[in-house]
């Protein structure tokens, strides 16, 4: 009997994974979610980045069965809002196809079709295993999108994505400082109905204000991750919650720099400022990632400002010492 040829075992396999889920939602509203591929780091786990190339193409990021994948997609059939396909064109061959059957005015089917490359070398029982486990994580993917999926899209119907973050970024901001400004006026009155002289403030009027903004900011950015905690959306959580110990770390650099009593020498200020640089760095960077729909990487990167923050603020303290 003939046998097959090494080269021939070694042929990598695909693994074809399917689900489905019905989701408390109009079929446009669904479809308008999964049809923006930039979006898919956020709806399914083991994708880790989707970025747009040209003329309909995508680069995909992703860990299936413990490894990491990469590559370029093209958008195969688009029917709105009935069904969306894609496949390989570079790089691993995966392909994927999503179907959506409206069940009646308010409730969709979203049928989920996928074609992997497993990986080579790996024993046929260890390998079904690791089927398993992408299975299983594709299954609560969905249902995961079926929780979400209702406040969700009320928060896109009033503002919109990125729009949305925007304003609610802004809003929390002017929201801090005019907090700020009334906690400073708070404590100056407070003081005046005590009835006793207060010395004159070892922090200068403009520096009090912006520490209390910024500390206000650090209070606003705890409401807003626990806001979309509630409705579901983590990424937006986390990426709004890391914020809140780099508002607090500048909070405390301001009022040190503000102090009258304080005088850093010029190699500890600069040190300070080119950390304060940093972190300012690591904040631009990590709003331009999760903007992209580069979510998670803008989360690793945003998470460094709160320790170059602190080290700044310990580089002034440590002038003093």
């Amino acid at each position: 009997m003939a046998q097959t040829p090494s080269t021939e075992q070694t042929v990598p396999q695909r693994l074809a994974i399917e689900d489905a889920v019905i989701v408390d939602a109009p079929i446009q509203d669904v479809f308008e979610q999964w049809s923006d591929f930039s979006r898919f780091p956020d709806l399914m786990q083991n994708v880790i980045s989707v970025t747009p190339i040209e003329n309909n193409r995508y680069h995909w990021v992703a860990t299936f069965f413990g490894q990491r994948q990469e590559w370029d997609s093209q958008l195969i059939s688009r029917e709105e809002p009935r069904s969306i396909a894609w496949g390989s064109v570079a790089g691993q061959d995966n392909s994927g196809a999503l179907t959506f059957t409206p069940r009646d005015d308010t409730t969709t089917e979203v049928r989920l079709h996928m074609d992997v490359t497993t990986p080579q070398g790996i024993e046929s029982q260890q390998l079904e295993k690791l089927a398993q486990t992408v299975r299983k994580s594709t299954h609560a993917d969905l249902r995961r999108f079926r929780e979400q999926m209702k406040p969700q899209r009320r928060l896109e119907e009033s503002s919109g994505g990125v729009t949305a973050l925007a304003i609610q970024l802004g809003t929390a901001a002017a929201a801090a400082g005019a907090a700020g400004y009334a906690a400073y006026l708070a404590d100056q009155r407070l003081k005046r109905t005590l009835g006793y002289r207060v010395m004159r403030s070892q922090v200068t009027p403009p520096a009090n204000i912006a520490s209390w903004a910024l500390l206000g900011g650090s209070a606003a950015s705890i409401a807003g991750a626990a806001t979309y905690r509630q409705l579901g959306q983590m990424n937006n959580a986390l990426f709004i919650g890391q914020w809140a110990p780099t508002f607090l770390g500048l909070s405390g650099l301001v009022r040190i720099m503000g102090h009258r009593g304080i005088q850093t020498h010029d190699a500890a200020a600069i040190a300070s400022w080119s950390l304060v640089g940093g972190a300012l760095g690591s904040i631009v960077t990590s709003v331009a990632l999760h903007t992209l729909g580069r979510r998670k990487q803008g989360l690793f990167v945003g998470q460094w400002a709160p320790t170059l923050m602190g080290a700044a603020v310990f580089t002034r303290l440590f002038n003093r010492l």
